[in-house]
Order: structure tokens, then sequence, then C-alpha cells
């Protein structure tokens, strides 16, 4: 987002909103996929006490992280409410002695031009199709991958649904570990 902001000299608030709805998107069809993939998963196989628990965790994780970025996007408190904990967390870790009045105007307007990316999306979803489209693609180019790299194995008869949970699967993990970094 830093490079983004350097380059366009852009509001950094409108490139985080930007980058939050693009996660939004990313992780609405692995929720989707990952949901799908674990009813699959445990109405067709029968799934061992010990993966079935840790399926359910993950998409319990998955559906977690979705729903804090819906809620980020959705509603103007949500994003003070992070701020005022990241600054009461600041004070308490005494990070900075005091956050002068200028600091958190400035958080303030940021904040105010972070909920306006938002709504700008809101009221203009056909922005979000070109988006969704380039997401869908993603979507598709990476289970052609899985497709190959089975096939290279020599795995080639590999049913439809099992790439699809493997894929799923596989790319909430992906994902539970970007968000870790």
């Amino acid at each position: 987002m830093y490079l983004t902001h350097c380059e366009t000299k852009r509001d950094l608030a409108l490139i985080a909103a930007s980058a939050i709805v693009n996660r939004l998107l990313e992780y609405l069809i692995v929720a989707v996929g990952l949901s799908t993939s674990v009813a699959i998963l445990f109405l067709s196989y029968s799934v061992p006490t010990l993966i079935s628990g840790f399926m359910v965790l993950v998409l319990i994780g998955t559906l977690i992280y979705l729903t804090i970025l819906l809620f980020l996007a959705l509603s103007k408190r949500a994003a003070e409410i992070i701020t005022s904990t990241g600054r009461r967390l600041m004070r308490t870790l005494r990070l900075r002695k005091s956050i002068s009045s200028a600091t958190e105007e400035n958080s303030k307007a940021s904040l105010e031009t972070f909920y306006d990316g938002f709504k700008t999306f809101r009221q203009n979803p056909k922005w979000l199709v070109i988006p969704i489209f380039f997401q869908l693609s993603w979507f598709f180019l990476n289970y052609l991958a899985y497709v190959l790299v089975f096939d290279a194995l020599g795995y080639a008869g590999i049913s439809f649904g099992f790439l699809i949970v493997v894929y799923f699967i596989a790319s909430a993990f992906k994902g539970r570990l970007r968000v870790f970094r």
C-alpha cells in the first residue's frame, strides 16, 4: 500500500480501503469454496475426528476473518473501534507518551477517507465487476495448476469434487498463513 501511495500520490486510507475490498473478494470466494468443500468432504467420506475438527476450525477461522472484513467495509464504527483500540494500546505500552491533537485530527480525517473509499464501492457496485472477474480468473487458473500437478504426478482420473476439496483446503491454509505474516 505504501508503494502504491508513493507512486500514485493518492490518499493512503483510500488505498487501504481498496486493498481490503480486494481481500474481501478473495476471502469471499475462499469461504464459499471451503464451506462447500467441507460439506462435500463430510458427506462423501468418512473423515477421522481429528481431521474433521481441524477442518471445522479452519472454516470457522476463515468465516471470522471474513466477518471482520465485512464489518470493516460496511460499518463506519468498525474503523473507529480499531483506531481507538490502537491508540489505547499505544498509550498502555507507552509507545507514545501523548497523542497530539494534530495526530488525532489526522487519524479522524484518514478514517473518514477510509470509510468514504468503501462508500465509493457500495455506491458503484459495477466497479467491482472487473475485480470479481479477475478474482474468479485467479481461482480458475490456480485450480488448473492443481489439476496439472495431479496429472503430472500420474493421478489423471481424479474427480472434480476431490480437486475442489483439495484446492480450497490448501487455499484456506495458505490464507491463514498469509494473515500471520
